[in-house]
């Protein structure tokens, strides 16, 4: 289904972003995205 394309997409985006920058990342901000990811998750099901 689509919706599942769209979120697998969104998460590879995600991951590949989180690895690129992970050690530059602060934990404040890993928190945001992990919780933004969250909320992007709930609005797309």
């Amino acid at each position: 289904s689509r919706k599942n394309t769209a979120e697998e997409h969104q998460a590879k985006l995600a991951a590949k972003t989180l690895n690129l920058d992970d050690a530059e990342i602060e934990e404040s901000k890993r928190d945001l995205i992990t919780r933004e990811i969250g909320k992007f998750r709930e609005v797309m099901k």
